[in-house]
């Protein structure tokens, strides 16, 4: 009985790991395909690309920058600062970044 049991359970896990690493179908919602910008996978869900991320960084790089510029003016920004983060603002919504 004990032995049955454990050699039951044995094919049970073996089964089920066989399941797990196969490989997934070319029609689901997840492919690790090459997109050609350099990503791997990069048109799955869920998985930004490669210039999404940049532009995210470059933003939160203008980001901290505006917030030092506006200390150390004393709380507001001048208007040359305010030019040039919007300049710079302007450049990575165009995509030079």
């Amino acid at each position: 009985m004990k032995r049955t049991l454990l050699w039951t359970s044995f094919c049970a896990i073996i089964a089920v790991s066989g399941a797990i690493a196969a490989p997934i179908a070319s029609g689901s919602a997840i492919s690790a395909g090459y997109s050609g910008n350099g990503v791997i996978g990069s048109e799955s869900v869920g998985i930004p690309s490669l210039n999404a991320y940049r532009k995210h960084r470059a933003i939160d790089a203008l980001v901290q920058e505006g917030r030092r510029m506006q200390r150390v003016d004393g709380g507001t920004l001048t208007k040359e600062h305010h030019a040039y983060l919007q300049s710079e603002l302007n450049a990575i919504l165009a995509g030079n970044y």
